[in-house]
């Protein structure tokens, strides 16, 4: 895993020139749907972030065996399981398939594979020898080039900002800093915090901490969390003095971002918590959401590291597999 991590600018390279030879025939669409699960449909949320103020058709993310009832003949359904063998992914096919819609796979092989081909869906594939959420490179990219083959966005909505972030990456060294963070979180609660632009990073780092370093942790979004979770700082004080609060944070954020994680930090410092910063590097979103996810990466491989926890495998998963099978 820490070899995965350690290669992720040269996996986003790969990726960009894997997408520039993709080619499949398009027909207009009205909205896109994103069908996956955990590190296959991270890359949807990637994508969202990077192409708010761009992408003018509605894309939603389905993490579902079903389908929306607005699925339909104009809709473009990008199929997301680098497996392939994901079962909601699967069931979300068929019933793609069933409402007439545009359907995109993007896997490295397995049934969602069989699927495209026996039904001449385009198919993107993705390189194999992955775990799936060491992969979000390939996924993030190659879902792009699909929007961009659709006339949705174009090449240069993106690509500088992608060459910049593979850049920054290689440029710096964030191990350290990583290591200095995560022994902030090691025997705590991490709860992560970020601002609406950053909402794919707070996912990520959730999910990487659950699953690379085998711990329990949660995410919301500035300024909704104001909203709700800020109220809820009051019981058990116990876990309140037990968490850590990590604030994602950029150059980006909205004018009125800065004065609400001011104020979370002084609620959550009265009631016993400490609170850490995860800084942005870039000059525009997708180079910042890059270099963030790199960094956070390496947070949750130190925070294994102090667990004695092998990050590569998801033990419970697969036995999780095996029930439903039987």
């Amino acid at each position: 895993m820490e070899a995965l991590v350690a290669n992720f600018a040269r996996q986003l390279e790969e990726a960009v020139s894997l997408g520039k030879n993709f080619e499949c025939e398009s027909r207009p669409v009205e909205n896109i749907l994103l069908a996956g699960l955990g590190g296959s449909a991270f890359g949807g949320e990637v994508v969202k972030n990077i192409l708010y103020g761009k992408l003018k058709t509605p894309f939603v993310i389905n993490r579902a065996y079903d389908l929306p009832a607005w699925v339909g003949p104009k809709t473009l359904v990008l199929l997301s399981s680098y497996s392939g063998n994901t079962e909601e992914t699967l069931s979300a096919a068929e019933a793609a398939q069933a409402a007439g819609a545009v359907c995109v796979c993007v896997t490295h092989g397995g049934k969602l594979a069989e699927f495209a081909r026996q039904n001449g869906f385009p198919l993107f594939v993705l390189p194999a020898g992955f775990p799936p959420r060491a992969a979000v490179a390939y996924s993030i990219v190659a879902q792009l080039y699909v929007l961009v083959r659709f006339g949705l966005v174009r090449e240069e909505d993106f690509l500088s900002s992608l060459n910049e972030g593979i850049s920054n990456i290689r440029k710096a060294d964030v191990k350290a800093a990583a290591l200095e963070l995560a022994k902030s979180l090691h025997d705590k609660l991490p709860v992560i915090y970020a601002p609406d632009p950053y909402e794919s990073i707070a996912v990520r780092l959730r999910q990487q901490i659950n699953e690379n370093a085998k711990m329990l942790c949660w995410h919301h979004v500035v300024p909704e969390m104001n909203h709700n979770e800020l109220v809820g700082w009051e019981h058990p004080s116990w876990l309140c003095e037990k968490s850590v609060v990590v604030f994602l944070r950029g150059a980006d954020e909205h004018e009125r971002h800065s004065p609400r994680f001011d104020f979370t930090r002084e609620v959550v410092c009265r009631k016993g918590a400490t609170v850490v910063e995860i800084r942005a590097v870039g000059d525009d979103l997708p180079a910042r959401l890059l270099y963030l996810i790199h960094f956070c990466d390496w947070v949750s491989l130190a925070l294994a590291g102090f667990n004695g926890a092998d990050p590569t495998p998801v033990a419970v998963i697969d036995e999780l597999k095996s029930a439903l099978a039987r």
